[in-house]
């Protein structure tokens, strides 16, 4: 599977298709998997129509406010992203930091040492979080494939939990953040909340990368897809 979205990466990005529209659209079409992916691991269950609605500017009604807030701030996240793709800044807990702020309005780590029963894991210890995120995102920076990386940020920032139940939406935007800085089309992710929860445990118990495979499926369904409408969309379609 990982040869296919390899040669799905190569094909997209010599490819540079020329229309116009289909760039917009796929800028606005990787905002709005990222923060709907985003929903579904926090939890939340939105219509596409709505979230669509709310990023267009619109006012929904019957939309729960603190749901209304996140996906404001997750817009202001993903601009702020672009800014800082655009500056060639790499992942670090300085940015990690900055995720959190503009989401959550916080970011401070937790002070407290947690069990995540549903991921049947006992998150570091409080004290040493700081220095671990440091590193693992330092080696971070070292995994060669951007997958791999994209991958990697995502379980180190997780299994370090340093946002308490926030952490998993932060570490899900570090994997958005680095396949962005690759200039890879965002995917979707296909698990909702439990399903989430259900891989995690499995990773952490058994090591058996099902996230990583999610992803890789993910990122070969948006890919399939891109590649097709943006031939399409450049009269190259045969």
């Amino acid at each position: 599977m990982r040869d296919i979205l390899n040669g799905q990466i190569k094909t997209f990005k010599e490819s540079s298709f020329k229309s116009r529209e289909f760039n917009s659209w796929l800028k606005e079409s990787s905002l709005w998997m990222s923060v709907y992916s985003c929903l579904r691991v926090k939890g939340v269950e939105m219509d596409k129509r709505q979230l669509v609605d709310v990023l267009s500017g619109g006012i929904v009604e019957d939309l729960p406010i603190d749901v209304y807030n996140f996906v404001i701030n997750y817009k202001e996240l993903y601009k702020d992203m672009q800014a800082c793709v655009s500056m060639q800044m790499s992942l670090d807990e300085k940015l990690i930091k900055r995720f959190s702020d503009i989401l959550f309005g916080e970011d401070e780590y937790r002070k407290s040492n947690p069990i995540i029963y549903k991921w049947g894991y006992i998150a570091p210890h409080f004290n040493e979080m700081g220095s671990m995120l440091t590193e693992a995102l330092r080696h971070n920076l070292h995994v060669e494939d951007a997958v791999d990386r994209a991958v990697d940020a995502h379980n180190a920032i997780a299994a370090i939990y340093p946002f308490g139940e926030n952490s998993p939406v932060i570490a899900l935007a570090a994997l958005y953040y680095v396949l962005m800085n690759e200039g890879i089309p965002l995917p979707a992710i296909t698990a909702d909340f439990e399903e989430y929860n259900r891989i995690m445990r499995s990773d952490f118990e058994e090591h058996t990368n099902e996230f990583e495979l999610m992803i890789e499926r993910s990122l070969i369904n948006r890919l399939d897809s891109v590649i097709s409408l943006g031939r399409e969309a450049d009269g190259l379609d045969s």
